[in-house]
């Protein structure tokens, strides 16, 4: 099974809690890896408290950092963002559901109206939760064509219009 992640390497995107995860599930489930993509070298603001917790947790084995990948190289089972903040639009949300790919986030703001599918959603970022979704969601994951649906009806020319609107304010 492989878990996504596709976002800056920065401490609001919730990477701590995905490598505390790995920690946690690596016993009982090794057939978890975890891919992280995590853009450009020179924009990651955390990257040596993030190889430290990478190295301190032994999770080289599992987890595979990429800076960046094809669009058409991101295989994936689950894709996972645990934000602690505001993430405005959830393009990359809307794009795995698309694909048909089951998402794991965080009640951030625009996150809830995106997706209207409580088990994809995090209530807490507290690990336990975190863990117990994320396995229940790999193992019993929604039918691609529900992920499908969920997406579908975005009139995404609208989107844009209203999205411009809010930056010429």
């Amino acid at each position: 099974k492989t878990v996504l992640f596709v976002g800056r390497l920065v401490k609001k995107k919730g990477l701590e809690l995905i490598l505390d995860g790995a920690a946690r599930l690596r016993e009982t489930r090794p057939d978890i890896r975890y891919v992280l993509v995590v853009g450009s070298p020179e924009y990651a603001k955390i990257i040596d408290r993030f190889e430290a917790q990478l190295d301190r947790l032994g999770l080289r084995d599992i987890v595979e950092i990429r800076w960046s990948v094809p669009e058409n190289d991101l295989p994936a089972d689950l894709f996972v963002a645990p934000s602690s903040g505001y993430e405005s639009l959830p393009t990359v949300l809307l794009e795995s559901m698309a694909c048909g790919t089951p998402v794991l986030t965080t009640r951030a703001w625009g996150t809830v109206e995106a997706l209207q599918d409580d088990r994809m959603l995090l209530a807490t970022r507290e690990l336990d939760e975190y863990c117990g979704k994320l396995v229940d969601l790999l193992d019993n994951p929604p039918a691609p064509d529900h992920l499908r649906s969920l997406v579908s009806d975005i009139d995404w020319p609208l989107q844009t219009e209203k999205y411009l609107a809010l930056f010429l304010k």
